[in-house]
């Protein structure tokens, strides 16, 4: 299983814009064989900066929405004319306290010449005391 971590700031006044994007493309997401989910999340610490958690199934997922042309069209609106900023990380999910249903986390990348060298990003979701 794996995770893109896509943060962005959009240019002052252009999150709703942003977000049709999103909306533009979610159905077409959908339709990714090996996608998974996706959720935003608003910072609570940089105003406007929002992040986008999605998981795919397999690395092979990644490379057909990669390579998907209207996902492509709509990158390049978006550097060009959407976002102040952005930042994409990926990385393959070692361990999952609850996967969805029906999915077994297993590593699916063997390369041995990554052994005893380790990339992880941890996301913990906390709730204010009341």
């Amino acid at each position: 299983m794996f995770v893109v971590i896509f943060e962005v700031q959009p240019k002052p006044d252009l999150t709703d814009e942003y977000l049709k994007l999103a909306r533009h493309l979610k159905p077409m997401l959908d339709e990714i064989d090996g996608f998974l989910d996706v959720e935003r999340f608003a910072s609570r610490r940089a105003e406007g900066r929002l992040l986008s958690l999605s998981t795919w199934l397999d690395e092979k997922a990644l490379v057909r929405w990669r390579t998907h042309a209207e996902h492509h069209r709509v990158q390049e609106k978006g550097r060009t004319q959407v976002f102040e900023d952005y930042r994409l990380r990926v990385g393959e999910v070692t361990a999952d306290t609850r996967p969805p249903e029906g999915i077994s986390v297993e590593q699916t990348r063997l390369d041995e010449t990554q052994i005893g060298t380790a990339k992880a990003v941890t996301i913990t979701e906390m709730m204010p005391d009341p």
